[in-house]
């Protein structure tokens, strides 16, 4: 389906699909897709569907709706094609027209939504013939001639003999399921995108054809905020994987000659798939086998306050896809806990979960750790070094701190992403790679490329979905339970008997704002744990630096403040400090307090804070 894809502003990375009925997109409530965004007006634009296009419609906003750069009449319907962009206050989309495609190893696979006519087909399902064992043995000469550096992957070698044989510019191996459905990328070799036609897919799993096609036509796609060309593919050569009577994969491979192959090149290919197929089931035994090796799940992100469960159920739901997700909060809010959550409840939670930090790497090294080196690649590279892309695939790459990386590294990191393929240093081997990415950062990826130090196609590419980790002071509820938590596993590591937090210090521990969110919770939490005695931890065990900003329920003790008066104190500070942190975004801070826009207006005009007072955070005076 046809959708515009937030590429800036506060909702960026996510897509809102368009159908045919008319959607209104603005500030308001009331609108279709609502955006908060302060310079978007309440009813900004319409999109709606009329002979077979969708239309884009100003609604008078006085800061105007742009198209491609140009402010467009609120008289006019403006036709809207693939990659335009379309720009309201701050917030900018991105059309993307109706393309099938699948995220895959190599690349993205794009898959051309016009009929090819094949020019010739060749059963596969049979008995080995002569012509079968000639070309297995031609393959397997040559993939045996290969340097050592490169045959620790059969298969990838096999593809790089394989596309040489039919002078291809690309080849690659694609995964199909048990219901006959286009599954992922196992194997490419080759640059540029992964095209396939809907014909020739159809052909090859429903009736085990491998067939030839002579001029297929090429497709384009903007994913992402990226364009990706699908280059002037004119021949292809496909054959199905078989194995028991059922297609698993199927075998491709491309060139941008038209009506390059002839009968002899597809009964050869007919035959090279054989040893493929053989390959994958072999290459798909072993990691399988690997998989059952890996380490016990992590523990479930604990938490049970309306905003951090509303944030475990987006997490849920991204989950399930490949999609890359970015992750925003505070430093020491957990994102690397709620990273190893996606990858458990994903379908590659069997696979290695490879955390890097990127702020932690210089420069100078930042290739070598990310895409790994062959010896003698530079002075000090004695041996091969794999890199952290090749160690997550078929798993998750957690890039920690994603926003400090270097703009060198950010370009050789867009490449990876965008196309799954890498060399290492010192290499002109092409590897490719079948992972999912996930990225955090303490800030939001578009204020850094607003202040030109990051990437924005990098930051399109990374942010597909977005999660905000909220800061341990939004939901205070939660302190109790995590910290109970951390005095039970911290006790066990390190060897002491069984530990108790007294009612009154998860009381201290509750009042307090955590400005270094629940890493200092943590942190304190153990020194607790070592340096208490007995198997309760009390008051008189709470440090002096703690005990001074927990002291608020003692002050109204004596003060003989009443339980309505202490309870209105809190809620009013964390309301100020909600509003400061959103900076004044009403629907945002509400989100964030777990209560209706309706119950913020009036707390706030109780207040006396309307919208030209300026909000300030109270725990900052402390």
């Amino acid at each position: 389906m046809s959708a515009l894809l937030a590429v800036t502003g506060p909702r960026a990375g996510l897509r809102y699909p368009l159908g045919a009925a008319a959607l209104i997109f603005g500030r308001a409530s009331s609108c279709d897709v609502q955006v908060i965004d302060l310079s978007v007006a309440r009813q900004h634009f319409e999109t709606h569907f009329e002979d077979g296009a969708h239309l884009l419609r100003c609604l008078g906003s006085s800061n105007g709706t742009f198209l491609n750069g140009r402010r467009i009449s609120p008289e006019s319907n403006e036709r809207l094609r693939p990659g335009d962009v379309i720009q309201a206050g701050t917030t900018v989309f991105v059309y993307q027209a109706e393309l099938e495609y699948l995220r895959g190893e190599g690349t993205d696979v794009i898959v051309a939504p016009e009929p090819i006519t094949a020019i010739q087909r060749r059963p596969v399902t049979g008995e080995p013939d002569a012509t079968t064992a000639r070309v297995l043995l031609e393959l397997l000469a040559k993939a045996a001639a290969g340097q050592a550096g490169e045959a620790e992957d059969p298969l990838q070698r096999a593809l790089a003999v394989i596309s040489a044989r039919f002078s291809a510019d690309r080849a690659f191996v694609l995964k199909v399921d048990a219901d006959g459905q286009l599954g992922r990328v196992a194997r490419s070799f080759g640059q540029g995108p992964i095209v396939v036609s809907r014909t020739m897919i159809r052909t090859v799993i429903e009736e085990q054809q491998a067939v030839a096609f002579g001029d297929a036509a090429g497709a384009f796609l903007l994913q992402g905020g990226v364009s990706l060309a699908a280059g002037e593919i004119r021949s292809l050569l496909a054959a199905p994987l078989l194995y028991d009577q059922r297609t698993f994969g199927v075998l491709h491979v491309d060139r941008k000659d038209r009506h390059a192959y002839t009968v002899a090149d597809l009964e050869a290919f007919a035959a090279a798939s054989r040893l493929v197929a053989l390959m994958l089931l072999a290459t798909s035994g072993l990691e399988q086998k690997r998989r059952t090796k890996r380490r016990a799940p992590a523990p479930r992100p604990l938490g049970d306050s309306p905003v951090f469960q509303r944030l475990l159920k987006e997490a849920e739901r991204a989950a399930r896809t490949d999609s890359s997700v970015l992750l925003v909060g505070p430093t020491g809010s957990g994102k690397e806990v709620l990273a190893r959550f996606l990858h458990e409840q994903s379908p590659r939670a069997e696979g290695p979960f490879v955390a890097i930090n990127c702020g932690a790497i210089p420069e100078a090294l930042a290739e070598s750790e990310l895409f790994g080196h062959e010896a003698g690649a530079f002075t000090g590279a004695t041996t091969a070094k794999v890199g952290l892309f090749e160690a997550a695939s078929g798993g998750t790459l957690f890039l920690d701190e994603v926003g400090a990386t270097h703009k060198n590294t950010q370009t050789k990191l867009l490449r990876a992403l965008q196309e799954r393929v890498f060399q290492r240093l010192g290499s002109t081997t092409l590897r490719s790679v079948e992972l999912r990415v996930i990225a955090a950062s303490d800030r939001p990826l578009a204020h850094l490329v607003a202040e030109g130090l990051f990437r924005a196609d990098l930051a399109f590419r990374l942010a597909v979905v977005t999660l905000e980790v909220p800061p341990l002071s939004a939901r205070p509820g939660d302190v109790p339970l995590l910290a109970q938590s951390f005095v039970q596993t911290i006790a066990q590591e390190i060897g002491m008997g069984e530990k108790q937090l007294d009612p009154e210090v998860l009381a201290r521990l509750e009042a307090r704002a955590w400005p270094g969110n629940v890493r200092e919770l943590r942190n304190t939490i153990e020194r607790l744990v070592i340096l208490s005695e007995g198997p309760r931890i009390g008051l008189g065990d709470l440090p002096t630096d703690l005990l001074a900003g927990l002291d608020q329920v003692d002050r109204a003790a004596r003060s003989g403040q009443t339980l309505a008066e202490v309870l209105a104190e809190v809620e009013k500070a964390m309301i100020l400090r909600a509003m400061a942190r959103t900076g004044g975004v009403k629907v945002a801070a509400a989100e964030a307090l777990g209560i209706s826009r309706v119950t913020l207006d009036a707390k706030l005009k109780a207040y006396g804070r309307g919208p030209e007072k300026k909000f300030r955070d109270p725990s900052t005076a402390e």
